[in-house]
């Protein structure tokens, strides 16, 4: 059903059905046991025995409506029916079970999290990324002060750049190029004794739109903020990347674009559609000398040059330099968006 392929044995099968229930009260946000076994095509039984083993550990609890209305759920889910209401379910949105760290190119967010999806960003604590895995631990750790990790299940780091997902590590990151030899997994073990896992920050947001928006299961998200990359889900999965390069649209070359890239090529798509390259199309939009405009710095103190990319702005009228500048501008119109991060999404669903 969740296009989960293990061997039909009962342990494999019993995991099988937990995440099929997990899943369906992502989409109905609540629902009874009886509502979840028909949506599951599984016994009564079966959902019976699933959720009260899922309510052992803690991942549901239960959904009490003290004005009766025990039929209605979050995401319209378990119908209202006459006779006694059966007792309805939810995932648990009250204990923290997993650190979530959200490793971005300017600033590190921490949270403790519950199972349940959170409508908006909750975030404990920040602090500016610096240009050292030294500092950067030691950030966490004064974080680590402030958060209790009893009852804690995991770590789950979002991180920027080309990540090898199956061995917790970056390959490539053009403006945190500090990451490349970092191994974050151990590095985060060792401030919380915890497993931690690697994911690769628009597969992140691709996740967590998901989760919001359960009921689209297909989807390609690009993302438009201090880079740009991308993320496909199909059937409510993300799309199993053969490399860690795929999704990474935003360092393909574009002919006649002179910009260096942090990745340290020239041309690169990211340069024109990304945050700062929005703002430096603009700047030069409005006049300023294309030799003044921001230059390129990379979180770690790499400089690009920005000389190169003098010739084809200079020689471009004015009148064509704007009307550039403002279709680069509506190309980066939001879907969604992080007014802290200045980040930028769009969706296209099939």
């Amino acid at each position: 059903m969740l296009g989960i392929k293990t061997a039909a044995l009962p342990a494999s099968l019993r995991r099988t059905n937990q995440r099929t229930v997990i899943s369906l009260l992502l989409r109905m946000g609540c629902a009874s046991r009886a509502d979840l076994a028909k949506a599951a095509g599984i016994s009564q039984p079966t959902a019976g025995k699933i959720t009260a083993e899922l309510l052992e550990m803690g991942v549901l609890q239960s959904a009490e409506f003290p004005d009766g209305n025990e039929g209605a759920s979050g995401h319209g889910g378990a119908s209202r029916r006459l006779g006694r209401p059966g007792q309805l379910l939810r995932l648990d949105a009250e204990r923290p079970r997993f650190l979530a760290i959200e490793l971005g190119v300017m600033q590190t967010r921490v949270a403790a999290l519950p199972v349940a999806i959170r409508s908006a960003d909750e975030w404990a604590h920040e602090f500016s990324t610096p240009a050292t895995a030294e500092a950067w631990v030691a950030g966490l750790r004064e974080v680590a002060a402030a958060i209790s990790h009893r009852g804690l299940w995991g770590v789950l780091i979002s991180v920027p750049g080309i990540v090898d997902e199956a061995k917790d590590r970056v390959i490539f990151s053009p403006n945190l190029h500090w990451l490349e030899s970092a191994p974050l997994a151990q590095l985060v073990k060792g401030v919380w004794d915890l497993p931690v896992a690697l994911v690769q920050e628009i597969r992140a947001l691709a996740l967590g739109h998901l989760a919001s928006e359960p009921v689209r299961e297909d989807f390609f998200l690009a993302d438009f903020g201090q880079g740009v990359g991308g993320a496909v889900v199909i059937d409510g999965q993300l799309y199993p990347q053969p490399t860690p390069l795929s999704g990474e649209f935003g360092h393909t070359p574009v002919p006649g674009n002179l910009r260096p890239c942090g990745c340290g090529a020239t041309g690169c798509l990211e340069t024109l559609v990304s945050r700062r390259g929005l703002l430096q199309s603009f700047g030069v939009a409005q006049g300023r000398r294309p030799g003044a405009a921001p230059e390129h710095r990379s979180r770690d103190g790499e400089q690009a040059e920005t000389t190169g990319q003098t010739e084809g702005w200079a020689q471009m009228p004015a009148w064509k330099r704007l009307l550039r500048s403002r279709r680069a501008t509506r190309r980066g119109a939001v879907a969604g968006r992080d007014a802290g991060h200045g980040r930028q999404s769009h969706l296209w669903w099939a």
